[in-house]
């Protein structure tokens, strides 16, 4: 299993938000069903948060795209 991080944030229509994409591949000889893949980082509001990856064949790559956007810190 690998998974690959753009490094590019992209700004989405609200300017308040990025997307980033994760490219999620399976490097072993067997199929990979009903996989969870959760997001979550400090700091951070991340849609969706979590997902499920119904079948991944050997060396099958799948990309999955997050919108994230900072959390207000000076919030009362």
């Amino acid at each position: 299993m690998s998974f690959e991080v753009s490094p590019i944030q992209l700004p989405a229509f609200d300017k308040n938000s990025f997307t980033i994409k994760v490219v999620i591949q399976n490097k072993g000889t067997s199929y990979i069903w009903d996989m969870p893949v959760d997001a979550y980082a400090k700091g951070l509001t991340i849609s969706p948060s979590s997902r499920t990856i119904t079948s991944l064949a050997p060396f099958e790559k799948k990309e999955l795209m997050y919108e994230y956007s900072p959390e207000n810190q000076f919030a009362n």
